[in-house]
């Protein structure tokens, strides 16, 4: 089934989430392939209605510049990641406050990686120097470790049980660079880290597929860029969903160990890469002043991102249609496939090359980042109609 020759490229990370999983696993074979949902009103469109809408019209205690990464906290509250800013808003949109701190003192900040929850803290990522922040649901700093100053955190994944799973950057071998122009595996190690401080754990390693391309001569730049995107998704307390494939196939990790214990299929029938991008993908570098642009591939990725609801799983496909929206879906904790419908959400313009679009989804309500004509930004949520 896979041609090893077209694999996109493979994204991985790791929430650990440390819990047995003897109730998870029993009673069901290892790998599940099921062929159509279970719902007989499966195909149908699901409503999303606006709920409430966030802008920083009055520009006076927040701005959206490059606003990414939206979440909702354990409260209901919704966070989102933008330069120098980390911002709250209360569950009814209202601004709470900014946890950013320029500096490099206890508490402080220089340029944030990523955010996650550990119970009801937050926990923040900073570059450079490389820590860990915690602050309590008040805004106040709680405390801060540091990271290997020799690590480079490509991704904070999330936190668990006072670890914080990191995927981290990785180089490839210089002889495995030397041509001008081509492809690389690289591995890159998915490490536990104690939020208190203490040595990290590598829990797996996953295997990513670069373009690259070298200036001749070594003498005017370099490029290089990923074959697809980071998703991973905690799924509850006991489950990690990733895909690293370009075919669907949702990987279930056991976050202790790594190993997969149960892959979820169903058949799918393929998207070609639209013909905007046909021509190759701008991959935000340039070389001797002339873009450089990563081969396109014959298909798009069958999947675009993974969403946790609960027991349920929502699989975003890249089968989109204009009348219908998104198709999305929906395995059980069993594995089974128990659902697919099409949900409108919205477009976002600004395309990540390892990232999936910047929504969030939290019981019934769709979390999503716009980006309007006249290029300003919106964070909306959405109510999910039936």
């Amino acid at each position: 089934m896979k041609n090893r020759e077209m694999r996109i490229y493979n994204a991985i990370g790791s929430i650990a989430v440390i819990l047995s999983f003897a109730g998870f696993l029993s009673g069901r074979p290892q790998d599940a392939d099921s062929p159509r949902p279970q719902n007989p009103d499966a195909g149908r469109i699901r409503t999303l209605t606006p709920v409430l809408t966030i802008s920083d019209e009055d520009g006076s205690k927040f701005y959206f510049k490059r606003p990414s990464q939206p979440q909702c906290g354990p409260d209901g509250s919704i966070y989102v990641l933008d330069e120098k800013q980390i911002i709250r808003f209360d569950a009814q949109g209202r601004f709470v406050r900014n946890y950013f701190r320029a500096g490099q003192g206890p508490g402080e900040l220089n340029y944030v990686i990523g955010y996650a929850f550990e119970t009801n803290d937050l926990i923040v990522l900073n570059a450079s120097p490389r820590k860990f922040v915690r602050f309590d649901p008040d805004g106040k700093f709680v405390s801060e470790a540091p990271l290997p100053q020799d690590m480079a955190p490509l991704l904070l994944i999330g936190c668990a049980r006072n670890n914080a799973l990191i995927l981290k950057g990785a180089f490839p071998p210089r002889e495995e660079m030397k041509g001008l122009e081509g492809t690389v595996e690289i591995r890159n190690p998915i490490l536990a880290l104690p939020l208190a401080g203490g040595r990290e754990k590598q829990i797996g390693v996953f295997t990513t597929r670069m373009y690259y391309q070298n200036a001749a001569g070594g003498v005017g730049g370099s490029a290089m860029a990923p074959f697809g995107k980071h998703i991973i998704k905690a799924w509850g307390n006991d489950a990690l969903a990733v895909f690293d494939d370009e075919e669907y196939a949702v990987k279930l990790l056991d976050p202790a160990t790594g190993k997969v214990i149960q892959t979820l299929r169903r058949s799918y029938p393929r998207v070609k890469t639209p013909p905007e991008e046909r021509d190759g993908i701008p991959t935000g570098t340039a070389i001797n002043g002339r873009e450089v642009r990563r081969p396109a591939p014959k298909y798009a990725p069958d999947i675009v991102h993974l969403l946790a609801r609960g027991e349920e799983l929502w699989v975003v496909t890249s089968t989109r249609i204009k009348e219908k929206g998104v198709l999305v879906d929906v395995f059980d904790r069993k594995g089974i496939y128990s659902d697919s419908f099409y949900l409108s959400i919205p477009i976002w313009p600004e395309k990540h090359l390892t990232r999936p679009d910047p929504i969030a989804l939290q019981d019934d309500f769709l979390l999503c980042l716009e980006k309007t004509e006249d290029g300003t930004y919106l964070l909306r949520k959405y109510k999910i109609g039936n």
